[in-house]
């Protein structure tokens, strides 16, 4: 555990060394406090209106805020998760020094959990530095902060996602750029595929459906942690993972 924490730990630290943590961090700030500052004028204006013509409230904050913000948090990850996975391994093997490390008294598991915590660690700062808009609304307002904190559930297990995906293809490859691309496709992909889902057949469809990565962000997103969509996130980090394991392995076999 000590040697994961180690790893997490200097990774997270170059993010900031880098112009990476910066640029992630502001971009995504910037876009979901102009989200917020809309939704929340768009409601209160609703608000005045109803008001004014002597009628109630039927939307919630939830509904017109909240779901939609987190809305674009999940969209913007699906982005951004992407520019922050891109370097955790292939940067290693471009500066030469992934051999030092496969060669280290370093096992190959703690260096994938090392560089898997110090991504969820940027995640966590990222969703923390989001608690101000809920606080807000509680203060002027009445949300379901239940719904908030399984929407929060929901984020950091989808986010978990995108960064076992984004070190797969990190350890694939020592261009960054390249490993970038390659994330974003197949994140994109698991957004997309219960499209197909649409048009086959019921066996295959509901294959299909329980494979999209979104469909199991749903009950989050409705105020319920489902036992069926927490275990389908922990096998699919954990199957990801392993695939990231056998690549890094399959390097000491050409050595």
């Amino acid at each position: 555990m000590k040697k994961i924490l180690v790893i997490a730990k200097k990774d997270f630290k170059t993010y900031f060394i880098s112009p990476i943590g910066y640029l992630f961090l502001s971009s995504f700030l910037l876009i979901v406090g102009f989200m917020f500052y809309q939704r929340l004028i768009y409601f209160v204006r609703q608000s005045n209106i109803a008001s004014q013509m002597g009628q109630d409230i039927s939307v919630s904050l939830n509904d017109v805020i909240i779901k939609p913000l987190y809305g674009t948090i999940n969209l913007l990850f699906l982005f951004l998760v992407p520019l922050i996975t891109m370097r955790l391994i292939a940067e290693e093997k471009k500066q030469k020094t992934m051999e030092l490390l496969l060669t280290s008294p370093i096992k190959t598991n703690h260096l994938i959990l090392g560089k898997f915590t110090s991504a969820m660690m940027l995640i966590g700062l990222t969703l923390a530095c989001t608690l101000t808009y809920p606080i807000i609304l509680y203060v002027g307002g009445n949300p379901d902060m239940g719904q908030i904190f399984t929407m929060y559930i929901g984020l950091l297990f989808l986010s978990a996602s995108y960064i076992c995906v984004g070190i797969f293809w990190s350890s694939l490859t020592e261009n960054q750029i390249i490993a970038a691309v390659l994330t974003f496709i197949s994140l994109l992909f698991l957004w997309i595929i219960d499209w197909a889902a649409q048009s086959s057949g019921q066996l295959l469809g509901s294959i299909i459906y329980y494979l999209s990565i979104m469909r199991h962000f749903e009950s989050f997103g409705e105020g319920t942690i489902s036992l069926k969509d927490t275990v389908y996130y922990v096998s699919f980090c954990v199957f990801v993972l392993y695939l990231t394991y056998l690549s890094i392995e399959s390097r000491k076999w050409e050595k």
